[in-house]
């Protein structure tokens, strides 16, 4: 699977100096070299990938597509942290430097996408090694490829949609007209839906398929905590997903 971004870190400070206002492109320069070395990389990861098809388990199949894309949403969470909380780092390092996000109701969207990414951590998290992949699961579950293949690329695709948004915001401190704002705002909300539709399939396969194959140990039942956990991380997505919608709903009524 090829990412849509080069680097696996992603700064805000580099999108604010490579982005223009309005605009929402990522500008990047590739020489032939660095093409060509991208496509041996590429083609040694599907060799890497059918390995492991073949010979782990399907739960680490899917952890490991998601290790870098995790990686680039604690990046982002930690970018965002900085942007909207000077206390992040003493008033003295050069990280207080970079620009902040300004308008009340940026900071405010901003601060409701930091929850939301925090749970959407939280589940890569409960079903990594350090959470329920650590159990005895079967090599195999009953899942077919495309259901695989929607839990693969659930990562990737959560990041894409975080960073948008991020740049979304930018171009909401930029915006001049409240018609602007206002496309900019039907964006941002139709962004978050796509985010929220993206967690219901594989939040169902989890239920469906994985939580039922963890063995009971010791009299508790296991599978009876991680769904009601898993039930009720559903919930708090959905009520985040929501504040956000809120929020950014209010872009029309304020006055900057």
């Amino acid at each position: 699977m090829t990412s849509r971004f080069e680097s696996p870190r992603v700064s805000i400070s580099s999108i604010f100096t490579s982005i223009k206002p309005g605009s929402r492109q990522i500008h990047r320069r590739e020489n032939g070299e660095g093409a060509r070395e991208k496509s041996i990389q590429e083609a040694l990861d599907v060799m890497k990938w059918t390995i492991t098809w073949f010979d782990g388990l399907e739960s680490d199949i899917v952890e490991d597509h998601w290790r870098i894309s995790t990686f680039r949403i604690d990046n982002l969470l930690h970018e965002l942290l900085i942007l909207v909380d000077p206390t992040v780092y003493p008033t003295h390092h050069s990280i207080n430097e970079k620009r902040r996000f300004v308008l009340q109701p940026v900071i405010e969207l901003t601060k409701s996408l930091i929850t939301i990414i925090k749970l959407c951590r939280l589940f890569f998290k409960k079903l990594s090694q350090q959470g329920m992949n650590k159990k005895q699961l079967p090599l195999h579950t009953d899942m077919n490829s495309k259901q695989i293949k929607c839990l693969c690329e659930l990562a990737e695709d959560v990041y894409a949609d975080f960073l948008e948004i991020v740049l979304l915001f930018l171009d909401v401190e930029t915006a001049e007209t409240v018609p602007s704002r206002h496309m900019i705002k039907r964006h941002m909300i139709k962004i978050a839906e796509r985010v929220a539709n993206r967690f219901e399939a594989p939040w169902l396969l989890v239920l469906l398929h994985l939580v039922p194959l963890i063995p009971d140990t010791g009299g508790r039942s296991e599978q009876s905590y991680y769904k009601e956990w898993f039930t009720t991380w559903h919930t708090q997505i959905i009520v985040a997903l929501h504040n956000f919608d809120r929020l950014a709903t209010m872009l029309d009524y304020i006055h900057f």
